[in-house]
């Protein structure tokens, strides 16, 4: 009588150890789920995201101040082809006229390139200059003769070619994209030219 009871005992244990399994394994899945959309919502980096930030680094995204960096290189581009053209039309002098020539096509082609580089990197440059540069432009704008000369080479040979080596050189030594840092070492001993000659 004792061993049938102890074998009705065992019969009895054996559905509540399977509910357990079960119970556990229910738990497991809900919990692996819980943790799968937790790591969605609040930016958690698991396993399964890698592929997702490699493709991002790999669409060549710019850090936002090596984007602010791009977008100052553009500008003064074009301030320099803007205030050159203007160099071409009322400069007296032959030789300035051929400064501003040397300007108008070396920073024309310096914006071919700066632009090639936005475009890899999906980055909307500016269309023009600039308000760092509306007065300064503005004033050149009212000069005529021997007047203009003077301040064109002072403003645009001097200050600007000045003021861009020195974005250069910070684009250089600061940017966090390789290939930004490439674009300003080819650019810089171009400008660094012209600053020597407005001299």
């Amino acid at each position: 009588m004792q061993i049938r009871r102890h074998r009705i005992l065992i019969h009895h244990h054996r559905p509540f150890h399977l509910h357990v399994l079960g119970t556990l394994a229910i738990l497991a899945v809900l919990l692996t789920s819980s943790m799968a959309t937790h790591s969605q919502r609040h930016g958690i980096l698991v396993a399964a995201d890698a592929p997702a930030i490699e493709a991002q680094a790999a669409a060549g995204q710019l850090d936002p101040a090596d984007s602010a960096l791009l977008r100052d290189i553009a500008e003064a581009n074009l301030a320099e082809i803007e205030s050159g053209q203007l160099g071409l039309e009322r400069a007296q002098s032959d030789q300035i006229r051929q400064f501003a020539r040397t300007m108008v096509d070396n920073h024309t082609q310096a914006m071919k390139e700066t632009e090639l580089f936005a475009r890899e990197k999906n980055i909307r440059l500016p269309s023009g200059p600039g308000a760092r540069y509306a007065v300064a432009l503005a004033e050149l704008k009212a000069l005529k003769g021997a007047a203009f000369d003077r301040q064109y080479m002072s403003q645009s040979g001097f200050g600007q070619h000045k003021a861009t080596v020195e974005l250069l050189q910070k684009t250089q030594s600061t940017a966090k994209d390789p290939e930004l840092k490439a674009l300003a070492v080819k650019l810089l001993p171009i400008v660094q030219k012209q600053l020597q000659y407005a001299t």
